[in-house]
This record gives structure tokens, C-alpha cells and sequence, in this order.
């Protein structure tokens, strides 16, 4: 349904009012646009809040005959509110990025070898969305990016951070859209000296950023450039409030957006398990469980044994292992574990040692095993227990002592003692 709320702003969505009285916007970098709104309906008419949320609402201003969105989002939140005959509808809407910040995801990304743009492509990809790729095209990864327990939205932003560039959403379209990088190919705008206020904020200790803030009646976009006094700008945030009949928008401009980098702290302390790949020198490639076990690129990390120099050998490709991380760079992994796949576990305190031939020995929290196809000995909470499927040979040039409180020798056939 369209209201039209004076001569110049128009909005279409499912509430019929019959007055708007007040509504905001506010776009920034690397967050999702919100929309708010507040007016009222005809005291007969019914609204059913529950049809309003994920409902879409357009805001349009129209400019010498031509219509201009102003916003285009998803209605997050709706609320009515009674009183005696006047009825009052509340309505928050957020951009259409919030659909890619629903789902967490968990997948490896390690060809070191492609683009920025293209791994953010793939994530926003699998989230359902679609991304315009300004910045990050041109810029190898260099290094592998795992995205953990993050969703498209959030691994996109984490991304651009490491590309010194950040994530705008798109507000024209109502869709799962991102900008990856700043928009730069937008309008120039002039502003005169006498419209705008600057802002001194400490970034950092060094470091000191001027902020240009000023006020139109004009609708403008997040990468619009700005000519003030001879400099060029560029608007990095939008605001706008439409009160007592009026719209009038703020808009905030920088000589460039900064964008600090994003780090995922989880990551310090965190062990991922997977299969070696490829052996090459004293480093492996791991396809991770978390990738359905699939190579996903041809990074090799590091392979760290525990026990340093002793028993030292690399793992064979096929072996259960355990990418961990010291610190909270993905680039900070290494190999580390081999992983008892005989006790099903990926608890890295359950290991083994395995041969192609199938001997294996399980360093196990409780108990050490050597096996070797159907011969075993185990030691075990003081105990020691072996087990052959054919013979068992005790011999020694000298003597041979055998002391124990009880001694049960037993056998279904026959015992033999002999001497010489």
C-alpha cells in the first residue's frame, strides 16, 4: 500500500497509515541500515502485526518528477500501541544484508592464490546474497582465511578489514546486497563554507581524524564525493529524520574511511580436525572436517611434533590431525596431533602412531598400546597385558626372574617344563 506523507515523500508497506508522524534512517559502514517509523491508522482498521514483520517497506522521494529511494529494507520489528480510539504502529526495518547475518557458517578458504573479492563473492555466495566488489579484485589473499562460526555478513567485514577497506549495504534494493569496499562512483557535490562543522576525534594514540558534518535537504549516498573549501571528501554516513513535516538529512564526510583490522578471538586456542593432504618437506595441507573433509586450496602449514626431535617423523597423507592456532591469525596455524582414529575421537589427547602396515602405537590418557595385527601388549593403571596370536618367546643369555604374589599358569592342554 502507498501513503503518499506530503508533496515530496512517498512509502509502500503492508500498514495503512493515515499519518506518518516521524521516521529515521541511519546508514553507516560495516553495519546494517536502520529505519525507523511512528504513525498512526484509522481507528476501525485492523493490522495484523504478525503479517508485518520480514514485510518490506520502500521510502521514495520524489524530485522534479523523478522518484528517489531513500530507503528499501525488511521490517525487523512492528509494534501497536492503543489508546481509546487512536491507534499507533511502531515500525524498525534493516537493511536486506540482515539476511546474511543470520546463518553461522564454518568453511576453510586456502588458495592463497585468489582475490579478496573473489572469497568474499563465494561467502556472500552461499549466504544467498549478492556482493558489488569495488575493492579487492586485483589483491591476492596471500595467506589462508577461515571462516568460523561466522556469518557471510560478518566474515565479509573481518575480510575487507584486512584489505584496509570496510562492507557498505545496499539500502535501493530490499535485497542481500553488499558493497565490498567504498562506493567511489558516485555524484561530486559542492557545499560552501559556511555549511558544514568539523570534528577532531583521537583514532589512536598518534593519530588525530577530522570529521566534516553537514546538513541538506538533498538525498545523497554513502561514497558520494564532496569539493569543500578545495578539499575533496567523501561522505562515509548518512542520517535523516523526518519531523514535523520536514526531512532533512546529515550527512558525515572524511577525507578517507578508515577501517580498523578485525581479528576473530576464538580462533587463539582453537583446534580444528582434519586429514593431511599433501606432505611437502616439514609442512602438510589439511582438508578440515569443517569442509566436509574436500581440499579446499593448497596452503601448507607447519607440522610441530610433540615430541620435538625424538621419535620425529611427518605424518602420511590420509592421517587424522589437528590444525591449531596460537594466536588469532588464521595465518598463525600449524599442524600439530596425530588424532586415534582406531577410538573414533577427534579429543586430541587420544593419539596414535600408525605405519601403511598397520602397527600402531595408541598414546591414550590412560593406557599405552603396541599393536601389531592381532599381537598386542598394553599397559594399563599398573597392569601390563600381552596378547599373541601365535607363539610368545621370553628369552635371556643369563637368568630370567619372575616374582608375583600369586602365579597362575595355566593351559587347556599340556604344560611342559624342561631342563637343557
Amino acid at each position: 500500500m502507498e501513503i503518499k506523507v506530503n508533496n515530496e515523500i512517498r512509502i509502500e508497506s503492508k500498514v495503512p497509515y493515515c499519518m506518518v508522524e516521524y521516521f529515521s534512517l541511519k546508514w553507516e559502514p560495516n553495519c546494517h541500515a536502520q529505519f525507523n517509523i511512528i504513525g498512526y491508522i484509522e481507528s476501525e482498521t485492523i493490522c495484523n502485526m504478525q503479517m508485518l514483520y520480514d514485510s518490506k517497506i520502500l521510502v521514495l522521494k520524489e524530485k522534479e518528477g523523478k522518484l528517489q529511494t531513500i530507503f528499501y529494507g525488511i521490517v525487523s520489528y512492528a509494534e501497536q500501541e492503543t489508546t481509546g480510539k487512536i491507534k499507533k504502529i511502531s515500525l524498525e526495518a534493516k537493511s536486506g544484508t540482515c539476511i546474511l547475518d543470520q546463518k553461522l557458517m564454518e568453511r576453510s578458504y586456502q588458495s592463497v592464490d585468489k582475490s579478496y573479492a573473489e572469497i568474499a563473492r563465494e561467502a556472500v555466495k552461499i549466504s544467498g546474497g549478492k556482493i558489488i566488489c569495488i575493492e579487492g579484485n586485483n589483491k591476492i589473499i596471500g595467506k589462508p582465511f577461515i571462516q568460523y562460526q561466522e556469518t557471510a555478513w560478518e566474515f565479509c567485514k573481518r575480510l575487507a578489514s584486512h584489505l584496509g577497506t570496510c562492507i557498505v549495504a545496499d539500502i535501493f534494493s530490499g535485497e542481500p546486497i553488499l558493497w565490498f569496499g567504498m562506493n567511489n562512483e558516485g555524484n561530486t557535490i559542492n557545499f560552501s563554507e559556511n555549511e558544514y562543522n568539523v570534528i577532531a576525534e583521537r583514532i589512536d594514540t598518534n593519530n588525530i581524524e577530522c570529521t566534516y558534518e553537514t546538513k541538506s535537504r538533498e538525498v545523497f549516498r554513502i561514497g558520494d564525493k564532496v569539493l569543500l573549501d578545495g578539499q575533496q571528501l567523501i561522505i562515509c554516513s548518512v542520517s535523516a529524520v523526518f519531523a514535523y513535516g520536514e526531512l532533512m538529512f546529515r550527512y558525515r564526510m572524511k577525507y578517507k574511511e578508515k577501517s580498523q583490522i578485525y581479528y576473530l578471538k576464538q580462533f587463539t586456542g582453537l583446534g580444528l580436525a582434519g586429514i593431511v593432504n599433501k606432505v611437502q618437506g616439514e609442512q602438510v595441507n589439511i582438508a578440515l572436517d569443517i569442509d566436509g573433509g574436500a581440499s579446499t586450496g593448497d596452503y601448507l602449514y607447519n607440522w610441530y611434533p610433540e615430541t620435538g626431535n625424538a621419535m620425529y617423523a611427518m605424518p602420511e597423507v590420509g592421517t587424522r590431525v589437528m590444525l591449531c592456532f596460537a594466536g588469532r591469525d588464521e595465518q598463525e596455524g600449524f599442524a600439530l596431533h596425530c588424532i586415534n582414529t582406531r577410538m573414533n575421537t577427534n579429543n586430541y589427547k587420544e593419539r596414535d602412531i600408525q605405519t601403511l602396515e598397520g602397527n600402531v602405537i595408541d598414546l591414550c590418557s590412560r593406557s599405552l598400546d603396541l599393536l601389531e595385527r592381532k599381537n598386542s601388549v598394553t599397559l594399563w593403571a599398573g597392569n601390563v597385558s600381552t596378547n599373541s596370536s601365535r607363539n610368545v618367546h621370553i628369552s635371556a643369555k643369563r637368568n630370567i626372574h619372575m616374582q608375583a604374589g600369586m602365579m597362575i599358569i595355566q593351559s587347556p592342554e599340556e604344560i611342559n617344563f624342561c631342563q637343557g
